[in-house]
């Protein structure tokens, strides 16, 4: 929701993903070092975000497993299709152990 970036302490770093800015940011304030902008389309930036973090595979076994229990809304994913594609031709990531 539009309060979510309040919700958290003074302290805490905020990433806004997001193809403009939007919502209670202080992106523009020289002094500000908690607000960062990733201007784009959502999945690019998510996938850049699991890919600095080390947490690709990760984050595509999470992928998989919502087109499994809810496929109508992986529909239209162009990351959804990509994914099916690579799982198709054996290239998948393996899903990391729990």
């Amino acid at each position: 929701t539009a309060s979510l970036p309040r919700a958290v302490g003074s302290g805490v770093p905020r990433v806004l993903i997001n193809r403009e800015r939007v919502g209670d940011f202080d992106f523009d304030e020289a002094v500000n070092y908690r607000d960062v902008p990733v201007l784009g389309d959502c999945d690019a930036g998510a996938d850049a975000l699991a890919d600095a973090l080390g947490w690709r595979a990760d984050l595509d076994a999470l992928v998989r497993a919502g087109m499994e229990s809810h496929p109508d809304a992986f529909a239209k994913s162009e990351r959804a299709r990509k994914l099916a594609a690579e799982t198709e031709d054996g290239f998948a990531a393996k899903s990391p152990p729990a």
